[in-house]
């Protein structure tokens, strides 16, 4: 398919099996080309520029979707084992904007970068959000220049994930696993907040920023603002993101017996450029044994470095959990409590409110012994 200078949208219908110098599925020509895909399979598709330029490389790729000026956008279906002989297995964006949600990246190979998604050029913008990444070669994504934001998605089965050899890539809130590097390159990475997995080391992060403000339990949801059950961030300047761990326990830290959970996990945190003050609230469990923690506002923060990373070192295991001083307890369904935090003590801390006891997931906190 080319769209030169259209509006065409794709829904349920399977782009297979093509070969072409790039853009083997779909080559998005002008800036006024427009391709929305909603449903069904770009892939098997191979670009050859190599093949197709008398053997001399250039620049070009992109086996399922080549953009060279326009947009493209998927909120849904697959795009998956395509192939380009250069870059850019699934997706190849010169310039313009590809923005893929819902969407499942799986299989695609690049010879030389970015088995899912390679960018070249500095007008290339970019997005993936709750979509899927799997098994793409030899790098998930990769950036030569333009901006590309990663948010909610699951990036699984990668050698390399992320490769900027120039440009900007931002990525937060997702779970990145069972990888060999996660981030290289010279490029500008804005990696923090990410569940890199249980077994996640610095070196292998690639990040040692990435890896100290990393997310301490995999992302159960998220969302820019609120969560449907109550959780929410408001104020200040700028986007507020709050991720649900669910139950998980952040940093695999040790629970106490006494006492049951009045609230899952969670985390708050800022998208770069964000300023001012931020007020967070935590959804209090209804259970009347929760009755003393909700008025009482016993909400509890993981412990912080001096740059408000989380303080994996801390120990005592009770000294992981700290109360908050200034806590306000809202009635209504759900009911919540809230504290007021800066941008920089929202670095990323994971917070859950007291237990049936009172007390925080050790069943004993700092504070709670003065």
């Amino acid at each position: 398919l080319v769209n030169a200078n259209a509006h065409v949208t794709i829904n349920g219908t399977n782009i297979v099996s093509n070969t072409a110098a790039y853009g083997a599925g779909i080559y998005i020509v002008r800036s006024t080309a427009f391709v929305t895909h909603t449903a069904g399979l770009i892939g098997y598709n191979t670009a050859d520029p190599v093949g197709f330029n008398g053997n001399g490389v250039n620049d070009f790729g992109g086996g399922g979707i080549y953009n060279f000026q326009g947009t493209f956008v998927s909120t849904g279906g697959d795009i998956s084992y395509n192939h380009s002989t250069w870059n850019g297995g699934g997706i190849e964006v010169a310039s313009g904007v590809v923005t893929v949600t819902n969407t499942t990246l799986a299989g695609n190979i690049a010879d030389n970068s970015g088995g899912a998604f390679h960018s070249r050029n500095s007008a290339a913008v970019s997005e993936f959000t709750n979509s899927t990444l799997s098994a793409n070669a030899p790098t998930a994504v990769s950036t030569q220049n333009g901006t590309l934001t990663i948010e909610g998605s699951t990036l699984d089965n990668h050698t390399t994930v992320i490769q900027v050899d120039g440009g900007t890539v931002t990525a937060y809130a997702n779970n990145i696993t069972n990888y060999t590097t996660g981030v290289t390159g010279a490029g500008t990475v804005n990696g923090r907040h990410n569940w890199w997995g249980s077994g996640a080391t610095a070196g292998a992060v690639g990040s040692t920023d990435a890896f100290d403000y990393r997310l301490g339990a995999a992302v159960v949801d998220w969302g820019e603002g609120t969560l449907a059950d109550g959780a929410a961030i408001s104020g200040g300047t700028g986007t507020g993101i709050v991720v649900s761990h669910g139950t998980a326990v952040p940093f695999g830290m040790p629970t106490s017996s006494v006492g049951t959970a009045c609230s899952n996990y969670y985390d708050f945190f800022t998208a770069p450029g964000a300023s001012g003050s931020w007020t967070i609230s935590i959804p209090v469990s209804s259970d009347a044994a929760c009755d003393s923690t909700f008025n009482n506002g016993r909400l509890f923060h993981f412990a912080l470095t001096a740059g408000s990373a989380p303080d994996t070192a801390c120990t005592p295991a009770s000294a992981c959990w700290q109360l908050y001083g200034t806590v306000t307890p809202t009635a209504g369904t759900p009911r919540t409590l809230n504290v007021t935090l800066t941008t920089a003590e929202l670095g990323g801390t994971p917070i859950v409110t007291g237990n049936t006891s009172g007390n925080d997931p050790t069943a004993v906190s700092l504070q709670s012994l003065t």
